[in-house]
């Protein structure tokens, strides 16, 4: 996917804001630019006063990957943003090492206490730290998982002396936002692009399967989110949560965390004998699909009792790992868009080389969204596509 330039990302982001055409919104950007000393701000060479250590360097982590401690007093806000964006997170055993961010309102290393794990004695690793939406230029997006359990959070925190980019006056109107070169701004623009089943199989992961997964046949992308990257797009993340491979019940569980793998079963158990008492089996999480039609963020889980064989299904809500997303449509309402790689029980497969499904009664050719008559839903019609 080619990469948008800053100007190109500054007119996108108007383009959403104010509604206007791209060409005049990116004319608007580059007036901003040309009449502010320096334009966008590009970053130069700097001195580190920091170096990495010969493990560091063996890992091939560099200078700027050190954080802003590795900055000298004389650097500007724009490497200081820079350097708070692109730091390498910490491995999960060392939670007892300090983080490379600034450390403010950093959690990197505090305990987990995940009451789905049975209140889990994990550390937390702070895994990414970039802006959160704009106006607010001291507001940054953090995220982080449990190396224990696995779980994933994230939140917002204040940074007042580390903006990532600065406001600038306008005729009149709202002021501009302009990040600071180098920092990675989300572009809602850029959200429509997904990664196909190809790059997701083919991305670098972060974990492989131990010599006895390995033998079980037990493939990488069925280790789940764990297994990612901490890069990784909420495409990759959400397939990952959707084939991740069952575990024994004595065994952790392969998906995010928040599930009851390994509880006991509620089930009451009937012997041969015709006596029944409570089921000794535990569960088994042997399946995660999208739960709803519109709330992305729920999912169903199916459990099995390792003892009786009793089935049972349960919702579960997971903020972080949306199993897709909504595009608005040209009617004012929203398509619901399902990441590629995942089984939506109310959606046919989707075959993303063809760009239709094989059953489109009811359901969009391309998008897996509500159409009419095998047709193309408003919105895909509106970026282009034909009906046939």
């Amino acid at each position: 996917m080619t990469k948008r330039t800053a100007m190109q990302r500054r007119a996108r982001q108007l383009q959403a804001a104010e509604g206007i055409g791209y060409h005049d919104a990116l004319n608007r950007a580059r007036a901003v630019a040309a009449t502010t000393p320096g334009g966008l701000e590009q970053l130069v060479a700097i001195a580190y006063v920091l170096q990495p250590t010969p493990a560091e360097a063996e890992e091939g982590i560099t200078a700027e990957e050190l954080g802003v401690r590795a900055l000298p007093d004389t650097a500007t806000p724009a490497h200081r943003a820079r350097a708070e964006a692109v730091w390498r997170p910490r491995h999960d055993d060392e939670t007892d090492q300090p983080c490379r961010c600034s450390g403010i309102g950093c959690h990197h290393g505090a305990p987990c206490g995940d009451a789905h794990r049975g209140e889990c004695p994990g550390r937390l690793v702070h895994l990414d730290r970039r802006p959160a939406d704009a106006p607010a230029v001291t507001a940054w997006w953090d995220r982080t998982r449990c190396a224990e359990c696995g779980h994933t959070g994230s939140g917002e925190v204040e940074l007042p002396e580390i903006p990532w980019g600065e406001l600038r006056p306008t005729n009149g109107g709202a002021p501009d936002v302009v990040e600071f070169e180098g920092v990675r701004l989300r572009d809602p623009a850029e959200d429509d692009v997904e990664p196909t089943a190809a790059e997701l199989f083919a991305m670098a992961f972060a974990v492989q399967p131990t010599a006895a997964e390995a033998e079980a046949g037990v493939k990488v992308e069925e280790l789940g989110v764990r297994a990612l990257a901490a890069d990784a797009s909420p495409a990759h993340r959400a397939r990952a949560e959707a084939v991740f491979r069952t575990a024994q019940p004595d065994q952790r569980c392969r998906c995010s965390g928040q599930c009851h793998h390994g509880a006991g079963c509620p089930e009451a158990r009937e012997y041969e004998d015709g006596t029944k008492a409570p089921c000794d089996g535990r569960l088994v999480h042997t399946d995660r699909y999208p739960g709803s039609m519109w709330g992305v963020t729920t999912w169903c889980d199916e459990y099995q009792c390792s003892g009786c064989g009793a089935p049972t299904e349960q919702d579960v809500e997971l903020p972080e790992i949306p199993w897709g997303r909504h595009r608005p449509n040209a009617n004012g309402g929203a398509t619901t868009l399902v990441y590629d790689g995942v089984r939506h029980p109310s959606f046919p497969d989707f075959d993303s080389a063809a760009q239709r499904h094989p059953d489109g009664d009811g359901v969009c050719r391309s998008c897996g969204g509500y159409a009419l008559d095998d047709l193309l839903c408003d919105g895909c019609r509106a970026d282009g596509w034909i009906d046939y």
